[in-house]
Order: C-alpha cells, then structure tokens, then sequence
C-alpha cells in the first residue's frame, strides 16, 4: 500500500506542471529477455518474451520529463534437467513511470519505478497464479534514442519484491531485458 501511495504522490507532484509540459502520446512493442534471480534458481534459462501497450511523456523542461507507460508483459524462465523441462510463463499488466533525462542529441536516459499486476502464471500446463504475489515492483533504468517520430530503446526491469506467495516460498524475483521501439501517435517535438 506504501508503495502505491509513492506511485501517485510522484504522479501528483509531476502532474502539477502539465500545464507547462510538451506531452507526446505513443504506441510501443518489444523483446523481453527475461530470468528469475534468487538463490534457487540459478539452473534456470532465460525466457524470451514480449511487450505491448502505450507511453505518454510530459516533458517539463528541455533536459526532463515523464514517462509513464501501461504495458502487457511477457516473462518468466525455463528449466531443464535429466530430460525433464518446465516452463514458467507469467504475464503482467505493468505500469513503469520513469524520469526522462536528455543527455545529447536524441538520447535519453530512464531511470524510475514499475509496479506490475500479475495477470496469469502457467509452469507448463499447471495454474500456479494463486502461488504468486499478484503485484510485483520493479527499479527500471535504461536509455533511448529518438529518431524522427521512433524512439529506440533498451532497459533492464530489476525485480524488488519476491514474486513467490506459496507455502514453499522461495527467493524468486523477476529480471528482464527489453529492447524495442516506440512510435510517437502525437505530440513531442522532431
């Protein structure tokens, strides 16, 4: 609940100024490459994944702005050993809102907090949803380039929060690489 209250105090404190902001509105996709860290699971494989959703920047100033986005996301990891596999497919509806630092010519720097809302979790054909937290926090950095109306990007989605609820509750936290591209609908400046 703390953490959700930080969420829209940020929101309120940056939203004050919408007046004076730029605001660009867009669509953006891409890959995840994602993996469980913790202490049980440093035999699992990465899993390749994907996200989809939207953006909107409030820039406030010409070196910072705003970047809240909702996101479907893909993630999860894969295990195998002796012949035997399992996959573990979680889903999630996240909600990253980041600072946007303009560093040079087209390039920016993101750097904030995620909040994710577990939406389904298969390992293999078995749901394992009511095993897992249903929200997941995340510290997300990484950078992007502006080219005409794209926008380029890579970022690492560091888990905080233990995604495990069960009765046999682990370490697990979620990691995920992401690169893709954003294309601005309106808004922003050239």
């Amino acid at each position: 609940m703390k953490k959700i209250l930080l969420f829209s105090a940020l929101f309120l404190l940056f939203s004050v100024h919408t007046a004076q902001a730029q605001i660009e509105v867009g669509l953006k996709a891409g890959a995840n490459f994602a993996s469980l860290t913790g202490d049980d699971f440093d035999s699992w494989d990465g899993k390749t994944g994907l996200h989809v959703g939207a953006y909107l920047i409030l820039q406030f100033m010409e070196a910072l702005g705003l970047q809240a986005e909702l996101l479907y996301s893909g993630v999860g990891a894969k295990f195998s050993s002796s012949g035997s596999s399992s996959e573990l497919k979680l889903d999630y509806l996240t909600l990253p809102v980041l600072l946007r630092l303009h560093l040079i010519a087209g390039l920016h720097a993101l750097a904030g907090l995620q909040i994710g809302f577990l939406l389904s979790a298969k390992d293999g054909d078995f749901d394992i949803k009511d095993d897992l937290s249903s929200t997941d926090f995340s510290l997300v950095f990484g950078l992007a380039y502006q080219i005409l109306r794209f926008n380029i990007f890579a970022r690492y989605v560091l888990g905080l929060s233990e995604i495990d609820d069960s009765e046999f509750s682990s370490d697990a936290k979620n990691g995920v690489f992401q690169l893709g591209v954003a294309f601005r609908l309106f808004g922003g400046t050239e």
